[in-house]
């Protein structure tokens, strides 16, 4: 979702990783930040969940390393540099009281490891005091995306969410009975729990 050059931060997915059986959150005793590439995308269906399959790569040069598994997401430090091929500078912050309904992008990755940027539509902001995975509800309005996946899909947690060019979320839920719709977290309360030292 995020990476911090400032101080080599990351954070991804917005929301933990859980025991699938019991839902609890996993704590990390060790974990590697990794490359990966998208084999396939499964599209989205009405009470059917679509997912991206991909595989890691390069596992012997990891990116960086995993330090906490949070409600909020996983954050680490990186080991070196990362780039993003369409935001070669860093963008700033979008606070909640910033968020506007209407217009916004998502960064995701559809097809091997090619970032692209898609269109959605803010729908709904729901002002928070305390963190929550659940901060707005987006929709999928990018043609693109919707021929390729139906909306969103498991694989794309974490796809940061961009409005007036300042990261603002990430996608964090699908609707499952509407894939082009879904949840997404305010990137502050990521920040929050990025602190990794």
């Amino acid at each position: 979702t995020f990476y911090d050059p400032s101080n080599n931060t990351f954070g991804a997915l917005g929301h933990a990783i859980t025991d699938p059986k019991t839902g609890t959150v996993l704590s990390v005793a060790d974990g590697e930040l990794l490359n990966s590439r998208v084999e396939s995308v499964k599209q989205g269906k009405a009470g059917s969940p679509g997912e991206i399959r991909g595989i890691f790569y390069e596992a012997d040069r990891p990116l960086g390393k995993l330090a906490v598994n949070t409600e909020y997401g996983i954050f680490g430090k990186t080991y070196g540099p990362i780039t993003n091929p369409i935001y070669q500078q860093p963008l700033p912050i979008g606070y909640q009281n910033e968020i506007k309904k209407g217009p916004a992008y998502i960064l995701t990755t559809l097809d091997g490891d090619k970032v692209e940027k898609y269109s959605i539509e803010i729908e709904k902001i729901n002002h928070q005091t305390a963190p929550d995975t659940k901060s707005m509800v987006i929709r999928v309005t990018d043609d693109r995306l919707l021929a390729k996946s139906g909306g969103i899909i498991q694989g794309m947690s974490g796809s940061p969410i961009i409005q007036n060019n300042k990261i603002i979320g990430a996608v964090t839920h699908v609707f499952v009975n509407d894939p082009e719709k879904g949840y997404g977290i305010f990137i502050e309360w990521m920040l929050q729990n990025a602190d990794v030292e």
